[in-house]
């Protein structure tokens, strides 16, 4: 059998929480009072886009929260949608626990649109785990294809 000699690790769904599933999606809606077919069909207009980083968190905003004037920020939502992405304590233990027998390469791979929230939280939430950051630039498929 291979000498296993690096990990990779995925960083939403595996060291933390999702950050804009439809859980986190309906929690931002319904925190923020939005109107949820409105929002869904904004959202699948673009989530291809974004997700491939053809646009970024800014521009999906404006474009399915801030087409209209809003009573809140997009500081606020943007902190809201941020905070929907919390450690997965038990991987990271894991994580941390392999890192300390130093016989593994240790890296991250997002492949999550820039600016979803996974990489503003992911310094923090492997702290003590030598673990190295890499993006994954190749598009999802398309549904149906």
């Amino acid at each position: 059998m291979p000498k296993i000699t690096a990990i990779f690790w995925d960083v939403g769904g595996v060291l933390l929480t999702n950050a804009w599933d439809r859980a986190q999606r309906q929690r931002a809606l319904k925190q923020f009072a939005l109107d949820e077919v409105e929002f869904d069909d904004r959202h699948d207009m673009l989530i291809s886009s974004f997700e491939r980083g053809k646009i970024g968190l800014q521009e999906y905003l404006e474009r399915t929260i801030f087409y209209r004037p809003r009573p809140f920020t997009p500081k606020a939502f943007t902190d809201f949608m941020f905070s929907l992405s919390q450690p997965d304590a038990e991987t990271l233990r894991l994580a941390k626990e392999l890192d300390r027998s130093c016989r593994y390469l240790m890296a991250t791979i997002n492949n999550e649109s820039t600016g979803s929230g996974d990489e503003t939280s992911e310094g923090s939430a492997v702290s003590g785990a030598n673990v190295r950051r890499s993006s994954v630039r190749k598009d999802r498929p398309e549904d149906g294809h």
